[in-house]
C-alpha cells in the first residue's frame, strides 16, 4: 500500500527533506569518455532515455561532461520548483541533443558526413538558429571527450576562401583536394591529420597574407589576377570576420605540413574587434586551431596617421569598445608572450578614443610591409 502524504510530512523534518521525498525517482544517463565504437554508445544513450518513458514513466538526467567543474545537466520532464519556468527551456535542450545525437547515430551508421548548415536546415523550427548546431556539437564533443569533431561526422559548413598563386594539394585519408591557382576557392574540407603541399613555387619568398574583411580580400584577389606585382608567390586568406574552424584548420595544417611559406601575416580593422579576430588566429586555446607563425601586422593607428598620402576616417569608440578592448588589454598583459605591438595598439585606442576600419589603407600600402 502506498504513503499517503500524512504519512511523509510524518517522516520529514523539513520542507526541504518532504520535497525530496515527495521527487520521481530519475534515471541518470552519463555522457563522458565513449568506447572505441562511439555509435555504440550513442545508441546506449538513446535506447536508456526512450526506455527510461516508455517502459518505466521515469524522468532521466543526461549528466553531460564540460569544461568546468560541473557538468551539464538535461532533465526531462521538468518536475520540482520551478519546474513551469525551466519546462520550455530543457524540453528544447533535450530535443536538440537527442536530434543530434540520432543525426550523428545516422552520418556514422551509413558512412556519411553532414554540414552543420545540412544539419540545421533539417530541422529549422528545432534548432533556430545554425550557430546553434555548431554548439551543441561541440558540446557534445566534450561530453564524450573527442580531442577534435572528426569522428562525429558532422563538419563546420565551408566559410573561409583561399587565393594562391601556386597550386595546394590537402590529403586527408584517401582523398586528395586540390586548390587551384589563380582562382579563390572555398577552404576545402579536412581533419586535423591532413597534410598540405605547395605544388610549383616560383624562385622568391612566399607570403600568406590573412584578411579579417572579404572585401579587401577580393581588392587583393582582383589586383593580383590582372596586374603583377613585386609579391609574385602569395597566399591570401580571408574568415569574413571571425573565422570558423575550419579556416582556422586550414591554416594550421599549412603551419605544419610545409616549411615553403617564409613570411606569415594578419591584417584587421583598427579597433578592438580586428584585435580580437586576431588573436583567435594566433592564440587559440586549441592547437589544432592556432598559428603561431601568424604576425599581426596591422591596421593599427599609427600607421594610419603616419600615412600622410590620403584622408584617413577616424571613428570614435562607443562605450562597448573601450570595454572590450580593457579586457583583450588585461588578457594579454597577464599572459606571457603577448605582442608588445597589439598590447601598444590596444593602449592607444583605449587613450585616444579612435578606431579605424582596414579598407581606409590601400594594397600597396599592406605589400609595402616587411
Amino acid at each position: 500500500m502506498g504513503k499517503a502524504l500524512i504519512d511523509y510530512m510524518h517522516d520529514c523534518n523539513t520542507k526541504d527533506d518532504l520535497y525530496k521525498s515527495l521527487l520521481p525517482p530519475t534515471r541518470t544517463v552519463h555522457m563522458n569518455l565513449h568506447d572505441e565504437d562511439i555509435s555504440g554508445t550513442i545508441e546506449t544513450i538513446l535506447s536508456l532515455t526512450k526506455n527510461s518513458l516508455e517502459q518505466h514513466q521515469q524522468p532521466f538526467n543526461i549528466l553531460v561532461k564540460t569544461q568546468s567543474k560541473t557538468p551539464m545537466s538535461l532533465k526531462f520532464p521538468a518536475h520540482g520548483l520551478y519546474s513551469s519556468v525551466a519546462a520550455h527551456q530543457n524540453s528544447n535542450r533535450i530535443a536538440i541533443m537527442l536530434s543530434l545525437l540520432h543525426t550523428i547515430r545516422e552520418c556514422i551508421a551509413r558512412k556519411t558526413t553532414k554540414t552543420n548548415r545540412d544539419v540545421f536546415y533539417s530541422n529549422v523550427e528545432l534548432y533556430g538558429k545554425q550557430i546553434t548546431v555548431d554548439r551543441w556539437i561541440n558540446t557534445i564533443a566534450q561530453g564524450f571527450e573527442l580531442t577534435n569533431r572528426d569522428s562525429l561526422n558532422v563538419i563546420p559548413a565551408q566559410k573561409g576562401l583561399v587565393f594562391t598563386t601556386q597550386e595546394i594539394i590537402i590529403m586527408t585519408k584517401d582523398t586528395e583536394e586540390r586548390i587551384n591557382p589563380f582562382h579563390s576557392s572555398l577552404i576545402p574540407h579536412m581533419d586535423q591529420n591532413s597534410q598540405c603541399q605547395i605544388l610549383g613555387a616560383k624562385s622568391g619568398p612566399i607570403r600568406l597574407l590573412v584578411l579579417e574583411k572579404e572585401a579587401v580580400y577580393n581588392q587583393f584577389v582582383n589586383n593580383v589576377q590582372y596586374r603583377s606585382f613585386h609579391h609574385d608567390n602569395c597566399i591570401i586568406v580571408t574568415g569574413k570576420g571571425y573565422p570558423d574552424f575550419l579556416t582556422r584548420l586550414f591554416l594550421h595544417r599549412l603551419q605544419v605540413s610545409t616549411t615553403a611559406i617564409d613570411h606569415w601575416e594578419i591584417y584587421t580593422d583598427a579597433d578592438p574587434y580586428g584585435i580580437d579576430i586576431a588573436l583567435k588566429y594566433v592564440e587559440n586555446a586549441k592547437e589544432s586551431y592556432r598559428c603561431d607563425k601568424l604576425v599581426h601586422r596591422g591596421v593599427f593607428l599609427f600607421q594610419l596617421m603616419s600615412n600622410h598620402q590620403r584622408q584617413v576616417q577616424y571613428l570614435p569608440m562607443t562605450q562597448r569598445d573601450t570595454l572590450i578592448a580593457t579586457r583583450l588589454l588585461q588578457r594579454l598583459t597577464e599572459s606571457k608572450g603577448s605582442s608588445i605591438t597589439t598590447v601598444q595598439e590596444l593602449q592607444r585606442q583605449i587613450f585616444l578614443q579612435k578606431k579605424a576600419e582596414m579598407n581606409v589603407m590601400s594594397r600597396e600600402n599592406y605589400m609595402g610591409y616587411k
